[in-house]
C-alpha cells in the first residue's frame, strides 16, 4: 500500500470560522516498498519544539466546553458570572459580559428544552443576545427566578418556535402582571404553566382574564391557541377550578371539528418539469392518470426557484390599478348554511394603488404560524359558534393585474406554459378573436385577510380553476365535497325566493360552516394552502375559501380534456337575478357553442336520414325557452340584482321534448308510423 497524497490544514488566526481550513498545503509521496522507520534519541526528540496552534479553540471550545459544537440547556444569570449547562453533561462558566454571552448565542444554540434561571444579573447581558436564532431549535421553556418587566419584551416574542412555556417559581421585579406579559409571548405556544404568585395580581379569575385578553383577544384574533393552561394563584374561587375544565373541554373538542375531513392529494413540479410541460397539461396528468378528478379540489406545489421570483410590489402593481371593496352581509338560514348579500362599498379607495400596499407592508410584518396552527385557525373560524356570531365582513377583490404576467416577461427562463394571465390551452384558442372575459381567460388579484371568506360555489361554466398564493401571505384554508354529496344539502338551500332553484350553489351566496357536512353525514374535504401552492379546483367541484391572515393570491380559470363531457351534465336554473351575468356577453356563448356543438353534430350525423332541419334544431337547442316550472317563480327585488353563476344551460327534459316534437313532425311528414326518442339510453 503506498501513500500518495495527505492533506494538513493549519489555522493561521481568528478570522477562519469553525472548521474551516485557512492554509492547505498538498504532499505528494513517492511509493515506498516498505515502511521505514527513522529512530532518534532521547535527548534529540527532547530537543525538537512542539508545533503551537495558533488559532483558539473553534466553537464553544474556547469557553472551556469539550466539544466545539455543544448545545445550552439550561443558563444561570448569576451576581457575577453566567453558568451554562450543556448537552454533553458539563457546565462551563463565562463572565457576565453582554459582549460575550451575546457571541455563545451566535456561536452555538439551545437545546429543545432551555430552562433560564434569572438571579442576579445586569439586564444588558441578556437583553443583547440575539435570541431569536439562538433558540430557533427550542420547543419549550423554563423561566425561573426574578426578572424585570422591562426585558420580556425582548426575550419572549423571539422564542419563535416555542410551544410550551413554564414561568416557574417566577418573579417579575417592580411591577407587571400576566395580562402584560401575555401580549408578549410568541403565537407557537401551546401549553403554558404559570405561577401568578409573583405577580401584582395573582388571583384566578383576574389572570383568566387577563391571559384571553391580552393573548387570546390581542395576539390570536379571538382563535383559542392553547391545549393547557396550568395556573398557580394565591386564592381560587369556588367554581373556578369548573370554569377551567370548561375551557379546556371547550379547546378538545374544537379541535377535532376536521376529524371527519379528508385531506386532499399535493402533487409536486421541480422548476425543471415545469419547463417541459405546461400548467393545463400537468393537470390533465393529475387527474386523469393520477386520480385527482375524485376530489374537489387538490395541490400542485411548485418550485420556491418558480415562485419566488413572482413578485407583488410597487414595481409590479400598476398605477392605474382597479380593486373593488366589497361588503358581505350574512345571515343564518339553517343550522350550519348561511345566505349572504355582497354590495359594493359606498366609500371606494380614491388610490387603489396605496391601499395595496398597505395591504403588502401589513403582509410583510405579519408572522407566519406553522401549519397546525393554521388547522386551529380553520376548526375556530369555520366553526358554527363563530359563524353564527358573524354579521358581515368586507374584503378586496378584483385587483385587475397580474404578478405572475410581470415574471414571465422580466425573468429569464420562465416556465410560460405556467404564466397564469395567458395559459396555453382551448378557452384561450376559443377567445383568441374576441374580449377576454377578465379574472376567467385571464388572472386577476385578491387580497384576503383575516376572517373574510369566498362564498361556496363552483366555477364559472363549470371550468377548473387554479389559485397560486403569494410570498408572505398567510394561509388560505380551502374547504369543499364533490357533486355526488350535494343530495344531501341541496333540499336545505332552496328557501324563501329560491325555494323550487334547481341549482341554488349557482347563486354564489352560500356559506357553510364545519360542523353542517357532519351533521348531513357528507364526506368532506380540506387544505391549507402556503405559498407557492397552486390550488386547482375541479369541474363542478364545490369549494370555500378562508383567509387565514393577510395574503394576495392570483387565479384565472382554464378548461381540461374532459371539459365537455363533464359540462354537458350540469342542470341550471334560470333564475333572472343568475341569468344576468350572462345575457350580454357574446364570449359566454362562444363557450356554450363549444360545450353543445359536438352534440349537435352528432345528432347530425346519426339522423342524417331522417332528413331533420339541423340549422333549425341547432338555432332552438341554443334559445330554447325553459319548460320547468321554476323559470315562471316570481322571484323578489334583490334578486334580480346581477350575482355570480354558472353558463346557461337547458334543462335535459325540455330540450328531449322539444327535439321529439320536431321528429315527430317530420316523421308525420314522411309518413312513419313510429317517432324516435333520441334519449332514449
Amino acid at each position: 500500500m503506498s501513500v500518495e497524497s495527505c492533506e494538513t490544514a493549519v489555522f493561521m488566526d481568528d478570522s477562519v470560522p469553525d472548521g474551516s481550513v485557512a492554509e492547505s498545503i498538498v504532499i505528494e509521496a513517492a511509493d515506498v516498498g516498505a515502511p521505514v522507520v527513522e529512530r532518534a534519541s532521547m535527548e534529540e526528540r527532547c530537543t525538537q519544539p512542539v508545533p503551537q496552534m495558533q488559532q483558539p479553540a473553534p466553537g464553544m471550545m474556547k469557553y472551556g466546553a469539550a466539544c466545539s459544537n455543544s448545545y445550552v440547556s439550561r443558563i444561570i444569570f448569576g451576581p457575577s458570572a453566567i453558568k451554562l449547562k450543556l448537552d454533553t453533561f458539563e457546565t462551563i462558566e463565562v463572565p457576565q459580559d453582554a459582549e460575550c454571552f451575546n457571541d455563545i448565542c451566535n456561536i452555538t444554540h439551545a437545546a429543545h428544552v432551555l430552562v433560564l434561571v434569572f438571579v442576579k444579573c445586569a439586564e444588558n447581558v441578556y437583553n443583547a443576545a440575539v435570541w431569536e436564532k439562538f433558540a430557533s431549535f427550542t420547543s419549550s421553556v423554563i423561566f425561573s427566578g426574578t426578572i424585570s418587566f422591562q426585558s420580556m419584551p425582548l426575550i419572549l416574542p423571539n422564542l419563535k418556535n416555542a410551544v410550551a412555556m413554564n414561568f416557574h417559581a417566577f418573579r417579575v421585579a417592580r411591577n407587571g402582571c400576566l395580562c402584560q406579559i401575555a401580549k408578549y409571548f410568541p403565537t407557537s405556544v401551546e401549553k403554558l404553566y404559570f405561577d401568578t404568585r409573583g405577580t401584582t395580581d395573582s388571583t384566578f379569575v383576574a389572570n383568566v382574564n387577563a391571559l384571553y385578553e391580552g393573548l387570546y383577544t390581542n395576539r390570536h384574533h379571538q382563535i383559542p391557541c392553547f391545549k393547557e393552561i396550568t395556573l398557580i394563584v394565591s386564592d381560587l374561587p369556588g367554581n373556578a377550578s369548573l370554569q377551567t375544565v370548561v375551557h379546556i373541554r371547550y379547546i378538545q373538542q374544537l379541535a377535532m371539528s376536521l376529524k371527519n375531513a379528508l385531506n386532499v392529494p399535493v402533487f409536486y413540479f421541480s422548476l425543471e418539469q415545469m419547463k417541459r410541460t405546461t400548467l393545463p397539461e400537468a393537470v390533465d396528468w393529475c387527474r386523469l392518470e393520477k386520480g385527482a378528478d375524485k376530489y374537489p379540489f387538490f395541490v400542485i406545489r411548485t418550485d420556491p426557484m418558480f415562485w419566488k421570483n413572482i413578485k407583488v410590489n410597487s414595481d409590479t402593481i400598476p398605477m392605474d390599478v382597479e380593486a373593488t371593496i366589497t361588503h358581505v352581509s350574512v345571515e343564518e338560514i339553517h343550522p350550519g348554511i348561511y345566505r349572504t348579500k355582497k354590495t359594493v362599498a359606498i366609500e371606494q379607495p380614491k388610490e387603489p394603488r396605496e391601499e395595496i400596499l398597505r395591504h403588502l407592508q401589513k403582509m410583510e410584518a405579519q408572522r407566519l404560524p406553522n401549519e397546525e396552527v393554521q388547522k386551529r385557525t380553520l376548526e375556530y373560524i369555520g366553526s358554527r359558534e363563530n359563524m353564527k356570531k358573524l354579521s358581515g365582513f368586507v374584503y378586496k377583490e378584483h385587483l385587475n393585474f397580474s404578478a405572475m404576467d410581470s415574471a414571465a416577461k422580466t425573468t429569464p427562463d420562465f416556465p410560460v406554459g405556467w404564466n397564469l394571465h395567458n395559459l396555453p390551452g382551448k378557452l384561450t384558442e376559443l377567445l383568441q378573436d374576441s374580449l377576454p372575459i377578465y379574472g376567467v381567460s385571464t388572472a386577476m388579484c385578491y387580497a384576503g385577510e383575516l376572517a373574510t371568506w369566498s362564498m361556496a360555489h363552483v366555477e364559472n361554466g363549470d371550468m377548473l380553476s387554479a389559485n397560486i398564493l403569494m410570498e408572505f401571505s398567510a394561509g388560505k384554508a380551502w374547504t369543499g365535497y364533490n357533486p355526488s354529496e350535494e343530495k344531501k344539502i341541496n333540499p336545505f338551500l332552496a328557501t324563501g325566493p329560491r325555494k323550487n332553484c334547481i341549482s341554488p350553489l349557482l347563486h354564489v351566496d352560500i356559506m357553510f360552516d364545519n360542523e353542517l357536512y357532519d351533521d348531513k353525514e357528507m364526506q368532506w374535504y380540506y387544505c391549507i394552502q402556503r405559498p407557492g401552492d397552486i390550488v386547482i379546483t375541479n369541474p363542478m367541484g364545490v369549494h370555500q375559501v378562508h383567509n387565514l391572515g393577510y395574503n394576495i393570491a392570483e387565479a384565472t380559470n382554464f378548461i381540461s380534456r374532459d371539459y365537455r363531457k363533464i359540462a354537458r351534465r350540469r342542470k341550471a336554473c334560470q333564475c333572472p337575478g343568475r341569468l344576468m351575468l350572462y345575457q350580454d356577453f357574446e364570449q359566454w356563448n362562444t363557450l356554450a357553442h363549444y360545450v353543445y356543438d359536438g352534440e349537435l353534430e352528432f345528432l347530425n350525423a346519426t339522423f342524417a336520414t331522417a332528413n331533420l332541419p339541423v340549422e333549425d334544431l341547432r338555432e332552438m337547442y341554443r334559445t330554447i325557452p325553459s319548460q320547468n316550472p321554476w323559470a315562471q317563480v316570481e322571484e323578489s327585488e334583490e334578486e334580480i340584482e346581477p350575482d355570480l353563476g354558472d353558463v346557461i344551460v337547458t334543462p335535459m327534459e325540455s330540450l328531449k321534448n322539444v327535439l321529439n316534437s320536431v321528429i315527430n313532425n317530420q316523421n308525420e311528414a314522411q309518413d312513419q308510423q313510429d317517432s324516435v326518442d333520441i334519449f332514449v339510453r
